[in-house]
């Protein structure tokens, strides 16, 4: 609602017009009237004696002695949105400071609020309730008699071109970094949200100009880059230390002692390899696609690391805390697979070509299976956010209220699956030396090779992560009592992704392979069926014993 001092100018200009039937501030707040109302920016003279009140300001506003419970809201500075400034304009800002300790926007505490009740609001962005009122006036306003009798039809044409602007930028607007959510948006014609109206006179330059595209654009860009590189290097670096753990597991396995000359214990294993297969020169066929053959590992290692923009390793760790990052980890998965038939076929070569199909057709089916899993998985979550389904795990029996146990078959057939979708033993298919050699990749050596390599360990990383979120709690302690929680969430994640590794080289050690038509049949027959039933008993289970997510 808007506040009863609200401009009137501006109120009719953003759209906002008087309507028959209408009630004032004073007249729903008066006691027993409603079971809550909330007022955003209402002075106390619109509250009603009696009334018990939950004031949401910043330090030094009115109102405050006037609250039964006070809860620290950002300043105008701190928060991005829409405002109506002295002159009665409509204008947009952004964020240009960030609030001090446990403040929030009205909007966030709003949103908490109606969790705690029970009645969760359908919106986890500022930019998704600026659209939907926007959508709702847009509605509205076509159908109201007294717009259309108005003759100022300049002030009708200017509330159209704002209305075509603030849904091209609320429209498609989405997170650049996790800790920004509202601002450093772009505009469709190079703009920043934030950037208000330009000065009369200015002309689009000038030092307030590049102040703002510095703020409101360049230094989010260069954080975010930041980020980025950050925990790619982070991530690399555990990469090889998972695959000198990966042959330690297989020494053991064997009763033999694996890496132990480089460095201490083997550890810098790893790193020799990498600088053996940097300088070795590549070969490359000479029938080969050179453009697509070089292309290729490029492809399926990038698309590896970009799943880990999206994985939250501990509370707010995260690059990009998208509301669809299970979508975006499906779509980057399923994209893998490009990479693997363009090197097969860019080789020039019956074997590689013949793999890549073979792996092609592998990795399609036991996608099928994941799939159902992770639906089976956001059925009792109620949140396609990876951090919403972490936070939903978490209740007072701990480990116990992670969704391995109530979903353990689809625990099973996600790890057995995720064996599969990365071509690990014994679904190693593609490689099987008594039918294809090295399967796709056997045209590569050197750098293109070790990319190869490394897309696939990175791969199965993120399908660690992956089971780690929907089934073991992610960051969350095993039991949430001292001295577990006193350990950092990044550090549960860790070891949890690792127990998860284990498996995966566990399997590789003790597990025969299987042949082709096995596998087939293992994904079509057995986990397709298995899957498809579960996410029927699970939605069923949810809806009629009342657990389904609000």
């Amino acid at each position: 609602m808007l506040h009863t001092a609200a401009a009137r100018v501006g109120a009719l200009d953003i759209g906002f017009v008087p309507g028959e039937g209408g009630h004032t501030a004073p007249m729903m707040a008066k006691v027993g009237e409603a079971d809550l109302l909330f007022l955003l920016a209402a002075d106390e003279i619109d509250v009603a004696p009696g009334a018990f009140v939950v004031y949401i300001g910043t330090h030094g506003d009115n109102g405050a002695h006037r609250a039964d419970v006070i809860l620290p809201g950002a300043a105008y500075p701190e928060k991005s949105g829409l405002y109506v400034n002295t002159e009665g304009r409509v204008q947009m800002a952004a964020r240009a400071s960030f609030p001090p300790g446990e403040a929030r926007e009205d909007w966030a505490i709003l949103r908490a609020l109606s969790e705690t009740l029970g009645h969760t609001l359908p919106y986890d962005l500022a930019a998704a309730i600026a659209a939907g009122a926007l959508q709702a006036v847009s509605a509205s306003g076509t159908d109201r008699p007294d717009r259309t009798r108005r003759p100022r039809g300049h002030q009708a044409a200017r509330r159209s071109r704002r209305h075509a602007r603030a849904h091209a930028v609320f429209g498609g607007c989405r997170r650049f970094l996790s800790h920004e959510p509202d601002c450093a948006r772009l505009l469709g014609h190079g703009g920043v949200l934030g950037v208000g109206r330009k000065p009369r006179g200015a002309g689009g330059s000038g030092v307030g100009g590049m102040a703002e595209f510095w703020t409101g654009f360049l230094w989010p860009l260069i954080i975010m880059v930041a980020q980025s590189l950050l925990l790619m290097v982070i991530l690399l670096v555990a990469i090889a230390y998972v695959l000198y753990a990966d042959r330690k597991i297989w020494a053991a396995v064997q009763i033999r002692r694996g890496p132990n000359v480089v460095g201490p214990w083997g550890l810098l294993q790893s790193f020799a390899d990498l600088l053996k297969f940097v300088l070795k020169e590549p070969v490359i066929p000479a029938g080969a696609n050179k453009g697509i053959f070089l292309l290729a590992p490029l492809v399926a290692c990038v698309l590896a690391l970009g799943a880990w923009a999206v994985i939250p390793v501990a509370q707010n760790w995260v690059i990009a805390d998208i509301n669809v990052g299970i979508l975006y980890i499906f779509a980057i998965s399923s994209l893998g697979v490009y990479g693997i038939i363009m090197g097969g076929w860019a080789s020039n070569s019956k074997y590689p070509f013949l793999a890549a199909l073979r792996s092609a057709a592998q990795m399609v089916s036991y996608e099928v299976s994941i799939g159902f899993v992770i639906i089976t998985v956001l059925l009792c979550a109620g949140s396609l956010n990876l951090s919403a389904i972490v936070r939903a795990q978490d209740g007072p029996y701990g480990m116990f209220n992670w969704y391995w146990l109530p979903l353990l078959p689809m625990f099973v057939i996600f790890f057995i699956s995720a064996l599969a979708e990365t071509n690990r033993p014994p679904f190693d298919l593609v490689e099987a030396e008594s039918e294809l050699v090295a399967g796709f990749m056997v045209e590569y050596g050197s750098t293109p090779y070790m990319m190869f390599m490394l897309g696939e360990y990175v791969a199965i990383a993120t399908m660690c992560a992956m089971g780690t979120i929907l089934f073991l709690g992610g960051w969350l302690p095993p039991a949430p009592v001292v001295p577990f929680t006193w350990v950092p969430g990044v550090v549960w994640f860790t070891l949890k992704c690792l127990f998860l590794f284990f498996l995966f080289a566990m399997a590789k050690a003790i597990v025969p392979r299987y042949r082709y038509d096995q596998l087939m049949r293992l994904g079509w027959k057995v986990f397709l069926p298995i899957s498809l039933a579960m996410v029927a008993i699970v939605a069923g289970v949810l809806q009629y014993a009342g657990l389904a997510p609000k």
